[in-house]
C-alpha cells in the first residue's frame, strides 16, 4: 500500500469533449456532486461503521482485517460485522478470503471522501497507529513494507521514523535499479530531515542521504543535479570538518564528473582532494 497521488474524478480531466456551452461549468460542479452523494451515504452509516470506513481509508486503497482490527482496537466479530455491512452497502469489497482477509475500496473517490471526513489530528494519530502496528506485525522483515511505513510515519509527522524508512525504501529501490522510485524516496527522506531540528548528527545524516541521492540521480543521467547535491554535501562536510565524509563526497564528485565527461581538470582536482584526505 503506497502513498496515493491526489485522487481526481475522471470528469475533472481536461481532455474530454465539451458538453455544450455549459461544459466547463458542469465539469467543475460534477466532482463536488459525486463527493456530496458519497458523503451523504457515509453519514447514513452507524458511528461504528463510519469509523471503520474512515480508519480503512487511512490504511490505504486495500487493507487487511488484521491491520484494521488492530488500529481500531475492537473485537474481531464487531469489525467483521461492520465490514460486511460496508460490503453490502457497496463501499468496499472483499478481495482475498484466505489466509488473511483483505478488502478494498470500490472506488478511489470513496476512500478520498471517507479520509477527508477525519479531522487532521485524528488522521495523524491513525497514521501513526498504522505505522506502529505494521512494525509489530512485520518485526524482523520491515524491509518488505518500508514504503508503507515511511508514508504513514510521514503522514503522522513522526519525521525521525519517516527518515529511517524513506532511506530504507531508497536503498531497496537502488539495489534493483528502480531509479525513478529511488529518487522519489530519497527526496522524501531529505524533506523529513528538513522537518527535524538541526544538529551535527542530522548534518551527518543529510550528507549520507545526499550521497545516496546523487548516485541514483547519476544513474538517471541527471549529472548536473547530482553534482549540485554533492556540492551542498561538500560545503556541509567542510563546515563541520567531517573529513571522512568529505573524502567520500570528493570521490563521488570525481566519479560523476568522469561519467559526465568534458571536465577533466575538475575531475582531477577532486581525485587529488579525495586522495589527500
Amino acid at each position: 500500500l503506497h502513498r496515493q497521488p491526489p485522487i481526481q474524478c475522471p470528469h475533472t480531466r481536461g481532455d474530454e469533449p465539451e458538453l455544450g456551452q455549459e461544459g466547463p461549468k458542469e465539469k467543475m460542479r460534477l466532482p463536488r456532486t459525486i463527493q456530496g452523494v458519497i458523503m451523504e451515504r457515509i453519514d447514513r452509516l452507524t458511528e461504528d461503521q463510519k469509523m471503520t470506513l474512515q480508519v480503512a481509508s487511512v490504511i490505504g486503497p486495500e487493507f487487511s482485517l488484521e491491520l484494521l482490527k488492530g488500529v481500531l482496537g475492537s473485537d474481531e466479530r464487531e469489525v467483521q460485522g461492520n465490514l460486511q455491512e460496508l460490503v453490502r452497502s457497496e463501499f468496499i469489497h472483499q478481495k482475498v478470503y484466505w489466509p488473511d482477509q483483505v478488502f478494498g475500496f470500490r472506488h478511489v473517490l470513496i476512500q478520498e471522501v471517507a479520509y477527508s471526513g477525519l479531522l487532521l489530528q485524528r488522521r495523524k494519530a491513525y497514521h501513526g497507529a498504522v505505522a506502529q502496528l505494521l512494525e509489530r506485525l512485520y518485526a524482523g522483515k520491515v524491509g518488505e513494507r518500508c514504503e508503507e511505513l515511511a508514508f504513514h510515519y510521514s503522514s503522522g509527522e513522526n519525521f525521525e521514523k519517516a527518515l529511517e524508512y524513506w532511506t530504507l525504501a531508497g536503498n531497496k529501490a537502488s539495489r534493483i535499479y528502480a531509479v525513478r522510485e529511488a529518487i522519489g524516496y530519497f527526496q522524501a527522506a531529505l524533506q523529513a530531515l528538513e522537518a527535524l531540528p538541526s544538529s551535527r548528527y542530522r548534518l551527518g545524516q543529510r550528507m549520507d542521504v545526499d550521497m545516496k541521492y546523487s548516485f541514483v540521480l547519476s544513474l538517471a543521467g541527471k549529472y548536473e543535479e547530482a553534482l549540485s547535491v554533492l556540492r551542498d554535501a561538500e560545503r556541509i562536510a567542510e563546515e563541520v570538518e567531517d573529513h571522512g565524509r568529505l573524502m567520500q563526497v570528493c570521490s563521488r564528485m570525481a566519479t560523476i564528473l568522469f561519467w559526465k565527461g568534458g571536465a577533466w581538470d575538475e575531475t582531477s582536482l577532486y581525485q587529488r582532494k579525495a586522495f589527500e584526505l
